[in-house]
């Protein structure tokens, strides 16, 4: 279940754009948000997009579809990504563009975040949010891979093997 998407610099999106389903401070109807046990906070049971045309409701859902077809698929196999940076301003072209997705699963919540242009992944982490803590499970950088020791290591191997294939890094 999505709980937070956050961007910037993705096509009609220069500065940085939330959506979310947490709730705001009002408590008139604090009975109907959602509850899970793997999730510390309640979420809303339903949410809009809505406004005017041209403001971007369909650019939205594109950089969720651009984010699950790039995390499941990687680059194209001419070694690209198609990454959509804000057109309108010239200096926002070559500026990296960013992602970040607050999830939830059956048993755990987790925030994924991508930093990236269309030449290169610059950054991107995998957090698991858990009561009391955060755990980073892996965290890559132009220096690195680092990933932590709770990560099953029989599945390492095999994980990384995909994320080198699928992801063409620091050419």
């Amino acid at each position: 279940m999505l709980i937070d998407f956050t961007l910037r610099n993705w096509r009609n999106f220069a500065e940085e754009t939330e959506f979310s389903m947490l709730p705001s401070r009002e408590r008139r109807y604090n009975h109907t948000l959602a509850r899970f046990a793997t999730c510390p906070k309640r979420l809303l049971p339903v949410a809009v997009i809505h406004g005017a045309n041209g403001y971007g409701k369909s650019n939205l859902l594109k950089a969720l579809f651009f984010l699950k077809q790039f995390i499941t698929n990687g680059c194209g196999d001419d070694g690209k990504i198609p990454a959509e940076p804000f057109q309108m301003a010239p200096e926002k072209k070559n500026e990296p563009t960013s992602f970040s997705i607050l999830f939830r699963t059956r048993k755990n919540v987790y925030q994924f975040e991508l930093l990236l242009t269309r030449r290169e992944i610059i950054s991107e982490k995998l957090t698991l949010i858990l009561q009391k803590e955060e755990r980073i499970l892996y965290d890559r950088n132009t220096e690195g891979i680092n990933i932590h020791s709770s990560v099953d290591t029989e599945n390492l191997q095999s994980i990384l093997k995909t994320i080198q294939k699928k992801h063409y890094l620091f050419e």
